[in-house]
């Protein structure tokens, strides 16, 4: 099936709009339990798992909107489950710089403990590493701005109302 320009916005921004939910989920479930007092190690690697899958998601709905015929049907094979290509794609793709330092580190540790899927399964990794103990503030800090510039530039063009 041959989607107009229209249909694949509307595809690219329901991708987009997916890995929003994921992220706002985590966010809910992470300050939930912060509030209540009840955290446990199961719903940190579930708060984890969420924020890597928003990540993804939501990267790969811009890469969509930005060019649906080069990215649709590429995504899996070329960017899998793999954050820190998923994110550079996507910096690349709106010339944004790279990124560094101790954010790139975050998100590269996480891109291996969500494509091994680590944060989903259990594994030996439970027993030896406290999910508390993996750093995600720059992370958290990099995903808000991103979600603000995407949705203000999605404004910009009639993709979003205002």
């Amino acid at each position: 099936m041959t989607l107009t320009t229209y249909g694949k916005n509307m595809r690219a921004l329901s991708m987009y709009g997916k890995g929003r939910a994921f992220l706002l989920a985590a966010a809910l479930l992470n300050g939930s339990m912060e509030k209540r007092g009840h955290r446990s190690e199961a719903t940190e690697y579930v708060v984890l798992h969420l924020l890597c899958q928003g990540i993804e998601t939501a990267l790969k709905g811009l890469l969509l909107l930005h060019d649906f015929d080069h990215w649709n049907g590429r995504q899996k094979k070329t960017l899998g489950h793999r954050l820190l290509r998923v994110s550079e794609e996507t910096l690349a793709a709106f010339r944004q710089r790279p990124l560094r330092g101790k954010v790139r580190v975050e998100l590269a540790h996480l891109d291996a403990l969500y494509r091994l899927h680590r944060l989903r399964y259990a594994s030996v990794q439970d027993e030896v590493v406290a999910p508390t103990t993996i750093a995600t503030e720059r992370t958290w800090l990099r995903v808000r701005a991103m979600l603000r510039l995407a949705e203000r530039e999605m404004k910009k063009v009639g993709l979003l109302p205002e």
